[in-house]
């Protein structure tokens, strides 16, 4: 079936949308789907593959047809993301949609789109090259960049996919940082290897010699008793009385517990967002399989996940503790007549407690 046809078929399919479908997407976004396929396919005759992806794009969202996708796929290989081209094959491959609103000849170009993908999609598979990033070296604590994205760790001397050209590949650990320029061809098998070297050793414990035994004090003279007695003042004593402070570990337990229920509260409400962006992730991610547009969205979504998780733990065990603590500390006031008293003197200091 040659590129007119296709398109005529197309537009055809766009038009008679079933009536369940018909539902969800009104008779202008139908219209609207329609004109950016038309668009698209017009601007793939030109050579502007970028612009005719972002028509293919937006028309598949509102519609979600083999066709769209399989088109927007071509698009994706003609602009060198091979990568990304091949998971949407993957994907139109198996692609569900409404064909209750579709004759038999527009179901037959819906279902040729999805084998075409299928068939595509397995020949572009070996044709894309991978790479293989090597540290030598003291390579723990590295971080990973490629194309100025920083890989995962464990990435590091595995092979991977990646769209054929030339990439840029960094390693960095403290102030250190090396990498360089790969170019790969189709169905190449790229290597590079980076060394690193061996982390810094730690700094040594320097311990200071002891310190010189002070000066010997000379005693003051002799005096005599007579003298002694002659010159001494009294002075009254000043006492202050305190109570005695009340007991710290109820304090303590308090504090542990408005700590967990604080926890509680983070985990409900990082639970709650992490529902709602599994139920976006939902329509973007069919058989949990996402996207690129969708990943930033699964990354989120997992770190709010976990929040959520950490918050649950952390609230629940600091509750109860605080809450063991509470129970645990002396339920009684202190008593009225107990005190901390402090007498001081022109010679000495004193502290009496009195229960």
């Amino acid at each position: 079936m040659n590129r007119k046809l296709l398109l005529t078929v197309l537009v055809l399919s766009l038009a008679r949308s079933s009536a369940a479908h018909a539902q969800a997407v009104d008779a202008g976004a139908r219209s609207a789907a329609r004109e950016l396929a038309i668009k698209g396919k017009l601007l793939v005759g030109e050579g502007k593959h970028a612009e005719a992806l972002d028509a293919f794009d937006r028309a598949d969202e509102i519609m979600h047809l083999p066709s769209l996708g399989l088109e927007a796929a071509r698009c994706l290989v003609k602009l060198d993301r091979w990568v990304e081209a091949s998971e949407r094959f993957r994907l139109v491959a198996r692609m569900d949609y409404e064909q209750a609103g579709l004759n038999q000849s527009q179901r037959d170009v819906q279902d040729l789109a999805g084998r075409d993908a299928e068939r595509e999609g397995g020949e572009l598979a070996p044709r894309i090259p991978s790479l293989t990033i090597v540290l030598t070296g003291g390579a723990s604590r590295v971080a990973l960049y490629f194309d100025d994205k920083q890989l995962s760790a464990a990435l590091a001397g595995v092979e991977f996919p990646v769209d054929p050209g030339e990439h840029v590949v960094r390693a960095e650990r403290g102030d250190w940082k090396d990498g360089g320029k790969v170019a790969v061809k189709p169905g190449e098998k790229a290597r590079l290897e980076i060394t690193v070297p061996a982390p810094p050793a730690p700094a040594p414990i320097v311990v200071a010699p002891p310190a010189a035994p002070p000066a010997p004090v000379s005693a003051p003279p002799a005096r005599r008793l007579d003298a002694v007695a002659d010159d001494y003042e009294p002075t009254p004593h000043v006492e202050v009385e305190r109570e005695a402070p009340s007991s710290a570990l109820r304090t303590v337990g308090w504090v542990t517990t408005g700590l967990g229920v604080a926890g509680l509260g983070v985990g409900i409400a990082m639970g709650l967002v992490a529902r709602a962006q599994n139920e976006e992730l939902a329509k973007g991610c069919p058989n949990n399989q996402c996207t690129p547009d969708y990943w930033a969205r699964a990354n989120a979504y997992n770190n709010n996940k976990l929040a959520s998780t950490i918050g649950f733990a952390a609230g629940g065990a600091c509750l109860v503790t605080g809450l063991i603590l509470v129970l645990a500390s002396p339920s009684g006031e202190p008593a009225a007549d107990s005190k901390v008293a402090f007498a001081v003197g022109p010679r000495s200091a004193q502290v009496r407690i009195r229960f």
